[in-house]
């Protein structure tokens, strides 16, 4: 409760004063976040991407340039805020002596830190922005869902400014910011499902990288620009909330004990508690794993499309679910009277590996692409 009374509006006042300087220099904090997507999608997209087939995204087939697209956007997030809260933040701290100057007003060192990490997440926010106008312009971002991805950029913003924050704390010197870069930011931007699909790597990898906070800001972001909502989404927005708010206000203390003389790390076995609590979060990762009535929530989509004339009856049969995996959401041999687009199967599910049957008619005027398809899940106890 201390603490958050030690936290007041005057916080405004060094957001301000970030943005006062930002905008002196607009153009030469415009031009990167502009050029760098457009960089990355003639690159990555139309160059790379030539050599890699359609992949199969939420049971639609999309080109990889329009997976890319939305991974920049979230690059983008995590870049602006965590750049900005370490080492521009620790360039005001400890260089520039703006923190010392602030504190000498009536503002608190906790109104400076919080105004720091507002700052950070309104650089994420326009960041982000100039980044979906370019991928929007591309036609790789589809209205309403590209409208709530500032929202998402601005609480990824908060999550990576405070996460800054924290190492700004931290680190004694400024190229002491090279170790959370090479040990956490850069496995972020290569292992977060930015660049690939995550069922990809191997099952430990994927656990592994559910783990980081950029996997979710590229799970919601992603979906969003493909106008997709789901619990997925929910769950990453709720690690978003949770991660911030325990980042956040531990960030704080570690300000407030912040010394130039002594290590940060000394002592740092004596709290046996803390450690603890470490080994019991890493035993729950592991039965998030494990647990047989946790492994239902496993599940991959498998999909079919196929052309149907107009007023045409289809009938054509699925892919089998693979080894390991049952079948829900589908069934065989199933009458449905269905129009073009996703169609969800409901049946009861079929035993593992059994391919399932999709029948109906094409109720419309004009041929269409007939897309059947239904979830893989998890066998528990595999």
């Amino acid at each position: 409760m201390s603490l958050m009374k030690n936290i007041s509006w005057r916080s405004l006042a060094a957001w301000k004063r970030n943005r006062d300087v930002f905008l002196r220099t607009w153009k030469t904090n415009f031009l990167p976040p502009f050029l760098e997507p457009i960089l990355y999608l003639l690159a990555m997209g139309l160059g790379f991407g030539t050599l890699i087939n359609d992949l199969v995204f939420r049971g639609e087939t999309i080109e990889y340039i329009q997976f890319l697209a939305p991974g920049l956007l979230a690059i983008s997030i995590m870049y602006g805020a965590f750049f900005e809260c370490s080492f521009g933040s620790f360039v005001r701290m400890h260089y520039q002596k703006t923190f010392d100057a602030m504190v000498a007003t009536p503002l608190t060192i906790e109104d400076v830190i919080a105004g720091e990490i507002l700052w950070g997440a309104t650089k994420s926010l326009i960041n982000t922005t100039i980044v979906l106008a370019v991928i929007t312009a591309f036609g790789l971002a589809t209205f309403p869902g590209l409208l709530f991805v500032p929202l998402i950029a601005f609480l990824g913003g908060m999550m990576f400014a405070s996460l800054a924050m924290l190492f700004t704390a931290l680190v004694p010197n400024i190229d002491s910011f090279n170790y959370p870069f090479f040990l956490l930011i850069t496995p972020m931007f290569l292992f977060s499902g930015t660049f690939f699909p995550l069922d990809v790597l191997p099952t430990w990898a994927q656990n592994l990288a559910y783990a980081l906070p950029l996997t979710h800001v590229s799970i919601v972001v992603r979906d969003l620009c493909f106008n997709f909502f789901g619990l997925i989404d929910v769950a990453g927005i709720i690690y978003m909330v949770i991660f911030t708010t325990i980042v956040f206000f531990s960030l704080f203390t570690l300000f407030n004990a912040r010394s130039d003389e002594a290590s940060a790390f000394s002592g740092m076995f004596s709290n046996k508690w803390l450690w603890a609590s470490i080994a019991l979060a890493m035993l729950l990762q592991v039965a998030v794993v494990h647990a047989p009535f946790l492994q239902a929530l496993d599940c991959t989509t498998v999909s079919l499309v196929t052309p149907v004339l107009a007023g045409a009856a289809f009938n054509f049969e699925s892919p089998p679910c693979a080894a390991g995996t049952t079948l829900t959401g589908g069934g065989s041999n199933v009458n449905l009277t269905l129009t073009s687009g996703n169609n969800w199967l409901q049946s009861s599910p079929n035993l593992a590996g059994t391919a399932w049957t999709c029948r109906g008619i094409n109720t419309t005027a004009s041929n269409v692409n007939e897309t059947c398809y239904a979830r893989c899940c998890s066998v528990p106890g595999r």
